[in-house]
């Protein structure tokens, strides 16, 4: 993974105020709407000279790309992605989180439900494991069956660098995940030429200046999860048919970055 002073967007990144974690706990959104949005590398410094005036960057131990590193979850029929592929009103990701800087992990569950609201529940843990301990198991039994919590197994790594930007009135988040790897089973794929941003807010519209800024892009805002990219990256064997348009997208990208 890149370093920050081989990054050229890094200079950009120095003009904003920085943020704490501390000061970040004002805007946790663990119960919020998001909105995806997926574009090619050389938009972001456009983007980020425009949100400049109206947001701040965290900062971690002097770093303002973070980098992460996500185990996911999945049995070995793959119900979860497939909650995914089958449009299925409540479904869920779960996965360990590393925070690599902060030297932190959470076990994470993601609920995306019926009413396009996406509830996070997490806890602390030493580090990500290979099977699911009974602290993991405890928070699980909240949203699925114990029936599948026993046979939940790890079925992608995933590493990226993060930028985290919050509103400077503390209302929203947005986040831009760069340089995406994926490997499982001594199989890798990347998309290191696409930016996979997310915008974290209570609200369920876009306010109008965010609206225009992405407009003014080409942007639009889409469906889409990097355990679900990465998955079928990794494996092309499984069932993709529902996801065929945004495959086909990413692929277009590719070709014009």
């Amino acid at each position: 993974m890149q370093s920050e002073d081989t990054i050229p967007i890094y200079t950009d990144l120095l003009a904003f105020d920085p943020i704490s974690l501390a000061e970040m706990d004002r805007v946790k959104l663990m119960d919020r709407f998001d909105f995806k949005l997926i574009f090619t590398l050389d938009k972001l410094h456009t983007i980020l000279n425009k949100l400049l005036p109206h947001y701040r960057v965290l900062e971690v131990k002097g770093n303002r790309l973070s980098s992460y590193d996500n185990t996911y979850f999945d049995t070995p029929e793959r119900d979860l992605f497939l909650q995914h592929h089958n449009k299925k009103a409540n479904r869920l990701k779960v996965r360990y989180r590393a925070y690599v800087e902060s030297e932190i992990t959470f076990f994470e569950v993601k609920q995306k439900n019926n009413k396009g609201k996406t509830i996070k529940e997490r806890i602390s843990v030493a580090g990500s494991r290979p099977v699911l301990g009974a602290d993991e198991k405890l928070l699980l039994q909240n949203f699925i069956p114990e029936r599948i919590i026993d046979v939940l197994m790890p079925t992608l790594n995933n590493s990226f660098k993060r930028l985290t930007l919050v509103n400077k009135s503390f209302t929203d988040r947005l986040t831009f995940d760069l340089f995406t790897s994926f490997d499982y089973d001594n199989k890798k794929a990347e998309i290191n030429h696409l930016v996979i941003a997310e915008l974290k807010q209570s609200a369920h519209v876009l306010d109008p200046f965010k609206r225009q800024l992405f407009k003014d892009e080409r942007i639009y805002p889409v469906s889409i999860s990097k355990y679900i990219i990465g998955s079928l990256l990794i494996d092309p064997t499984l069932k993709y048919n529902n996801f065929k348009e945004k495959l086909l997208f990413i692929n277009k990208l590719k070709h014009v970055a």
